[in-house]
């Protein structure tokens, strides 16, 4: 037999029949590095939220304490240094996305196995499927690699909405 574990980053597979999935898993397990950039991506795009909401904090109290200009000054620089790299590794997640096409998802979950099985008919004209593919079908249903490809395309497109809101504020506190 075969085991999977699932994890909350990837899963750990055994078993000496696991590699007639192998399309499945480096499908599942290379959205899944996307997944784990993205999360990355996320945790570092809220540093530089909070970094532009205490610039805009410096900026009003200027008055109190008008040396804090070259804080200022220096914060945006870094942050336009930080949003111009998370712009291009957000672009190349889009890219590797786009290359990506789900219609070869769509292939390899439903085609399947590289040597193709005709299913054993019984007597009464019902399909009977082996053992291998109700393991491969259960193994689809349990991966949902379509379902993570959408989740994944979707949250690439808020993050591209979000790093388009932080430059045109980044730019805003610029001119003042």
């Amino acid at each position: 037999g075969s085991l999977i574990f699932f994890g909350r980053d990837g899963l750990l597979v055994a078993g000496s029949r696991i590699h007639r999935h192998h399309d499945l898993f480096v499908t599942y397990l290379s959205l899944k590095t996307r997944q784990v950039t993205l999360k990355a991506f996320f945790s570092r795009s809220n540093c530089i939220g909070n970094t532009l909401k205490g610039i805009r904090g410096l900026l009003i109290k200027y008055d109190e304490d008008p040396g804090s200009l070259a804080t200022v000054r220096k914060l945006c620089q870094t942050c336009k240094q930080d949003l111009l790299l998370l712009d291009e590794l957000l672009g190349y997640l889009d890219e590797s996305q786009n290359q990506f096409a789900i219609s070869s998802i769509n292939e390899k979950i439903n085609n399947g196995d590289s040597e193709p099985q005709s299913p054993k008919k019984k007597k009464k004209g019902k399909v009977r499927i082996n053992a291998t593919e109700r393991g491969r079908n259960k193994l689809k249903n349990l991966l949902a690699i379509p379902k993570l490809f959408a989740d994944l395309k979707s949250q690439t497109k808020d993050f591209v909405k979000n790093m388009v809101a932080f430059n045109e504020e980044l730019n805003a506190l610029e001119l003042v």
